[in-house]
């Protein structure tokens, strides 16, 4: 058995740590409850900002998705699978008393949440504390059988020696009674015949009874227990504390003791179970030891009461429950602050994987995990890294345009002429030489022209006026040869 106050994997059944004598019960212990396992996810940036908008999932090795959610708050998981601070356990597992079996505990009640048995499923909230009162009966060892057909007084030996007689009488009714005498069977258990069936019981003291309860006896060999019992606990406006009674009989109001018959105040107690009779004397703790037919659920218990000229003021056949009770604190661990934490992941190897890209982050990749069978709270984390920021320079640079033009050449053709004038004084004759120029421009669509002039002379010019001219000369040059010629 396994108990820790750590969180993971640490509780198939916790131990009640309390100490029990035989039929007293445990008045409370404070328990720890733990899911199986607990493992803390949690998904942030380099920073350790935690983002809220990941879509995450928890992959097993055969790659089923056994668990999914998105964000960081437990309120937005959505599973079928146990988690977010929730996990069941069985009622068995964590209710078990020292020297009783399972089988004894009869009921637990869970403050708010109902009536449990050991083979119910309980279903605990992390960080949450719990109160269970549960209910059980003793598991003790068979004492004693009794023979069909027998009934069996119980004797304590107390009322060895008292003044008055104190006994039970068992019969059809109170006048036609057989008395049982304790005083004389102090301190031994007796069988006397009777045969199978309910007996009437009546209590006597001195001679004087009433009724009380009744014996139920078998035609068969029944088994019995030794159990023991605290009056005060089980009739706390009955019996007090130190197991005395508080009574009013001949107008005085006191405390009488079933110890003795000290100044004539006679009390006798007996309970019933099956076909035993236990007379008995409470201790100063208000314990008693019984004999109970195995398996009983109640016993009957039945007083009477003498003062001087009184009888009377006892209780018939009240029921005692055998079950005894005790409270159970329950704890459960609290949860991280942060993150997403879910409970009972089997030990083994996982994948967790982001399945979106937060905006501004770069989607990480897979996170392979181990979820391991320790008491200690594991984490897992997977990181997103921050988009790098990129700063982008648009230099311009102005476009240069090379225009490679096709060399021209300009020529310029001036044609020689001779101008021959016939004058009075002299025959003057000019020479115009012929110029060419040649010009290559490159680098621009500009395409240079360069005229170059003839060296002005006294000679007719050579535009319209100068073709006249030049003709006229022409024809009086050709006039002269004819002349010489003749």
């Amino acid at each position: 058995m396994k108990s820790s106050k750590n969180l993971i994997s640490f509780f198939s059944s916790v131990a009640i740590v309390a100490s029990m004598s035989a039929g007293i019960s445990v008045s409370a212990a404070e328990v720890s409850v733990y899911p199986d396992t607990m493992v803390n996810f949690s998904v942030k940036d380099n920073s350790g900002n935690f983002l809220d908008s990941a879509s995450m999932q928890i992959i097993d090795e055969s790659g089923n998705v056994i668990a999914s959610w998105s964000g960081n708050n437990s309120s937005s998981v959505s599973s079928d699978y146990s988690c977010a601070g929730d996990f069941k356990k069985s009622v068995g597992d964590f209710i078990d008393v020292p020297e009783l079996t399972d089988e004894v505990v009869s009921n637990v009640y869970i403050d708010g949440h109902g009536n449990f048995d050991m083979t119910d499923t309980f279903e605990f909230r992390c960080g949450t504390e719990y109160n269970a009162t549960v209910t059980y009966k003793e598991n003790t060892p068979v004492s004693l059988t009794v023979p069909a057909n027998k009934m069996l007084l119980n004797v304590d030996s107390n009322f060895a020696g008292r003044t008055y007689e104190y006994g039970v009488g068992i019969g059809p009714d109170i006048m036609s009674k057989e008395v049982y005498n304790f005083n004389d069977i102090a301190g031994k258990e007796t069988l006397y015949d009777l045969p199978a069936g309910k007996h009437d019981a009546y209590t006597c003291i001195g001679g004087a009874g009433g009724s009380g309860g009744s014996v139920n006896v078998k035609d068969t060999p029944v088994n019995y227990v030794k159990q023991t019992i605290n009056l005060h606990e089980k009739f706390p406006s009955y019996f007090n504390a130190d197991g005395t009674t508080t009574v009013t009989m001949s107008g005085e109001t006191f405390d009488i003791s079933y110890a003795n018959d000290a100044d004539g105040k006679c009390a006798i107690l007996y309970i019933i179970s099956g076909s035993v009779v236990n007379a008995v004397v409470p201790d100063s703790n208000a314990n008693v030891t019984i004999y109970v037919e195995q398996g009983a659920e109640r016993v009957s218990v039945s007083t009477n009461f003498s003062y001087k000229s009184t009888v009377g003021g006892g209780k018939n056949g009240m029921s005692a429950d055998l079950s005894n009770q005790y409270t159970v604190n329950i704890k459960t661990p609290a949860l991280p602050g942060t993150g997403i934490t879910l409970t009972d992941i089997k030990p083994g190897n996982y994948t967790l994987r982001q399945t979106n890209a937060v905006s501004g982050y770069e989607k990480p990749a897979d996170v392979k995990f181990t979820v391991k069978d320790t008491e200690e709270l594991q984490s897992v984390s997977i990181v997103n890294d921050k988009i790098a920021q990129t700063t982008t320079v648009t230099t311009v640079t102005p476009a240069v345009t090379t225009t490679t033009a096709k060399p021209v050449t300009t020529v310029t053709t001036v044609t020689s002429q001779t101008t021959t004038s016939v004058s009075s004084s002299a025959v003057t004759t000019t020479s115009t030489s012929k110029v060419t120029t040649s010009a290559s421009t490159t680098a621009r669509t500009t395409t240079a022209v360069t005229t170059t002039k003839a060296k002005e002379n006294n000679s007719p010019a050579t535009g319209d006026k100068g073709i006249a001219g030049a003709l006229f000369g022409m024809i009086a040059a050709a006039c002269v040869a004819i002349k010489k010629k003749k």
